[in-house]
């Protein structure tokens, strides 16, 4: 057993990875509106929070109204369980933009 104080918390900033998957969402959309993208494969916190609109790259900037209620009219996000034979549930995740 060891006692003291535990190291610092190495966060890394995952908006411009979000920001990069919205902007190709977007762009694909215009196209094939009734597309989903395989963003990842994620646990299942991932697209519960972002339903929830926790991840602000789906919100628009000057967004000031209910996350939720804007994801819920925008972005439509669905999962599967994944198949990966990882041990723990993982879920791949599909989004698309609806406009």
């Amino acid at each position: 057993m060891q006692f003291g104080t535990p190291p610092a918390t190495e966060r890394r900033k995952g908006t411009a990875k979000w920001n990069n998957i919205v902007s190709e969402l977007k762009e694909h959309a215009k196209n094939h509106p009734t597309d989903f993208a395989l963003i990842g494969n994620f646990s299942p916190g991932v697209p519960a929070q972002i339903r929830r609109g926790h991840y602000k790259a789906f919100l628009p900037a000057d967004y000031d109204g209910d996350p939720a209620t804007y994801m819920k009219l925008h972005w439509e996000v669905i999962t599967r369980i994944a198949k990966d034979g990882h041990p723990s549930t993982r879920l791949d995740v599909w989004i698309r933009w609806l406009g």
